[in-house]
């Protein structure tokens, strides 16, 4: 499943140089910071550079709380910010995490969002995964998604649940079911729910 903001069509990529590294003694908070090349899907390259950089704070060794942001330059007279902040959890049995993003896009409508998700292993090779992604604004361009299209026109919840099955260190399979309800929009019209049932393959030859 593609993260919340690269779902709604923001790159999870970037090309750039980077810096990152440790703030004090301890390594409890670290720091990014990188100049690149904003992308856009099928492309190589974006409307024009970007800049972004983070700090992340580690409370303990497994939690972690990440503070983002970054500008990037569009072609024309418009450019857009995004800021985003994660708080993570990571243990033998279970993680889960916690993220609000906002994008400014000038241009267009803005894109801003918050998303929970937990994922619990049952047993060696089982796992049960949940997600939960609120659209705080209707998504911009949610028909241009192909495989998972969201109605533009209206705040959404977009749930998701199943059960990871591990049949190697390298195979696994995740049967899913994707379920997707609306606010009514600005007409008073309440979209149609959006029901997925999938089944994910996963083959790590790593």
């Amino acid at each position: 499943m593609r993260t919340p903001l690269d779902l709604q069509g923001v790159p999870s990529r970037d090309t750039g140089i980077t810096l990152k590294g440790s703030l004090g003694h301890g390594g409890r908070l670290g720091y990014r910071a990188m100049y690149g090349s904003g992308l856009e899907y099928a492309n190589q390259g974006g409307g024009g550079d970007k800049l972004m950089a983070a700090l992340t704070w580690f409370p303990s060794a497994s939690v972690y709380i990440d503070l983002y942001a970054d500008y990037e330059k569009q072609p024309g007279p418009t450019d857009r910010q995004t800021w985003q902040l994660f708080l993570g959890k990571k243990g033998e049995a279970l993680r889960w995490g916690l993220q609000y993003s906002h994008q400014d896009r000038q241009d267009d409508p803005k894109l801003e969002l918050a998303s929970a998700f937990v994922v619990a292993r049952l047993r060696e090779d089982l796992s049960a995964i949940a997600r939960i992604d609120r659209l705080l604004e209707p998504s911009p361009r949610g028909d241009r998604i192909a495989y998972l299209p969201f109605d533009p026109t209206a705040r959404a919840t977009m749930s998701l649940a199943g059960l990871e099955f591990q049949f190697t260190s390298t195979f696994r399979i995740t049967p899913n079911v994707v379920w997707t309800t609306y606010d009514r929009n600005p007409d008073g019209v309440r979209p149609d729910d959006d029901l997925h049932l999938r089944v994910t393959f996963l083959l790590d030859l790593e």
